[in-house]
């Protein structure tokens, strides 16, 4: 008894070392299996959109190399008119990372991000995105350039202009070379839309099945000519078809005169179609001080209605329509040399003074996305597509301030404490505005995008001495 109690213990030790070695290995085993199931966990939540609290900013996208098919410039952004703080940019940072996060995460399977108006919405939120620094190759970007590409070749029933023009710009930025016939297209399709007795933009278009694609050198080559009348050549571009423009507006035209000036870029010949543009606003800016029928501001000199003085809605944009379009007036004139500088222009001052009046007012609705009570019309918050407006015509001219007001600070006071929750933007005022318009035009607002580099720079260069 006495060996076999001395050898028991004796056998036992190797046996219970080797449990306790065993209890570690699955304590290990179970440790990584904890870890690994959650980070696919994770993963899985980041897929369906769960909420990012702090996404890193998307990486900045180098800029497309120049091509001698385009024959034109790369198109970069310009380098940012207002510089801010370290710690103001990270919050914009920040701010730019949400939107594009909530853009990606609710683009529809067909490749656009809403059923109306589905061209606009994918080309729209396809230019934000590419604004932003997301790759041309992402993804997200080329399923809605495919979208953008195919259904750009319906009939489109509703805001075409609208349509089109944003089309025009996000195929233009997307850089893709294949795209130049279907630019031009656009061009011609807008230059015909122009109203000819006003000037100015409505909501339709030529469709571009009526264009035909083995004639547009041709249609190029006499557009170009100004020797012969611009109707005879609107009369051979619909074979002598109809076309009637319908009302215009200065929001479609706004839209049109910024993608002319794009196609531009792309061989199509727009002198004579911002000749009439110009006349337009020249003949159409308000002077002196009239009071603004909504009781929105007392003075409305050097600003333009949407319509007409009983349409006034949204004049402050409106003004901004007819800065960008005095802009490329300037640009393309044949005899800049001629007038005076860009800034020196009077209806320009007249207009940016207006603006200023606009920017940070002591009655104004520090918020968005509220409607003014009709027994207090004097007051309103700010529209997100004036401070996209805005933001398009600081940078264009390359203005820090606006009549010395600090436009980008106040914009950013406006936007970056109402951003929600899941990275959008929303604001009630406008008719036409959802999250997803919204969020575009507060992004481009944030990143002080300029779809129109090469005009500024040309501004830059009428302005010297």
């Amino acid at each position: 008894m006495a060996a076999r109690g001395v050898a028991e213990p004796v056998a036992a030790a190797p046996t219970s070392g080797a449990v306790s070695g065993g209890r570690l290995t699955l304590v290990v085993l179970g440790l990584l299996l904890y870890l690994l199931g959650g980070a696919v966990l994770a993963g899985w939540c980041f897929r369906r959109g769960a909420r990012r609290p702090e996404p890193p900013p998307p990486a900045p996208q180098a800029p497309p190399e120049a091509t001698e098919e385009a024959g034109r410039p790369p198109i970069t952004n310009s380098r940012p008119t207002v510089v801010v703080s370290a710690e103001e940019q990270h919050r914009v940072d920040l701010a730019l990372a949400r939107g594009v996060w909530f853009l990606k995460d609710h683009q529809l399977p067909s490749g656009t991000w809403s059923d109306d108006k589905p061209v606009g919405y994918a080309a729209l939120a396809g230019l934000a995105l590419l604004e932003c620094g997301v790759p041309a190759d992402d993804p997200v970007v080329q399923k809605a350039a495919a979208f953008v590409r195919r259904e750009v070749m319906r009939n489109l029933p509703a805001f075409a202009v609208y349509q089109y023009a944003l089309a025009l710009l996000f195929l233009d930025r997307l850089g893709d070379k294949t795209d130049e016939e279907l630019i031009r297209r656009l061009g011609l399709s807008l230059v015909l839309a122009q109203h000819p007795g006003e000037g100015a933009w409505g909501y339709e278009v030529v469709p571009l099945d009526r264009l035909d694609p083995a004639a547009v050198p041709q249609l190029l080559e006499r557009l170009a000519d100004e020797g012969k009348p611009l109707a005879e050549w609107r009369k051979a571009a619909l074979k002598g078809g109809d076309f009637t423009p319908g009302n215009w507006d200065n929001s479609n035209t706004q839209f049109a005169v910024l993608a002319l000036w794009v196609a531009g870029r792309h061989g199509v010949p727009i002198r004579r179609t911002m000749t009439l543009a110009e006349k337009h606003f020249r003949n159409t800016q308000v002077r002196g001080e009239v009071p603004d029928p909504r009781r929105f501001n007392r003075n409305l000199d050097g600003s333009w209605y949407y319509r007409t003085q009983e349409s006034a809605n949204d004049w402050p944009t409106m003004t901004c329509s007819g800065l960008l379009a005095l802009a490329v007036a300037h640009a393309v004139d044949a005899d800049a040399g001629s007038r005076p500088k860009p800034l020196a222009d009077p209806d320009i001052r007249r207009a940016l003074a207006m603006l200023g009046r606009e920017i940070d007012r002591p009655d104004e609705q520090d918020f968005l996305g509220q409607k003014a009570e009709p027994a207090d019309r004097s007051k309103r918050g700010t529209s997100v597509y004036f401070l996209w407006s805005l933001e398009r015509v600081a940078v264009l001219y390359d203005l820090p301030a606006v009549d010395g007001k600090d436009w980008y600070a106040w914009g950013c006071r406006q936007l970056l404490p109402r951003q929600r929750d899941d990275g959008c933007w929303r604001n009630t005022r406008d008719l036409e505005a959802t999250p997803v318009v919204d969020t575009c035009f507060a992004l481009l607002f944030l990143k002080q995008a300029n779809l129109a580099s090469d005009l500024s720079a040309k501004l830059r260069l009428l302005s010297e001495p």
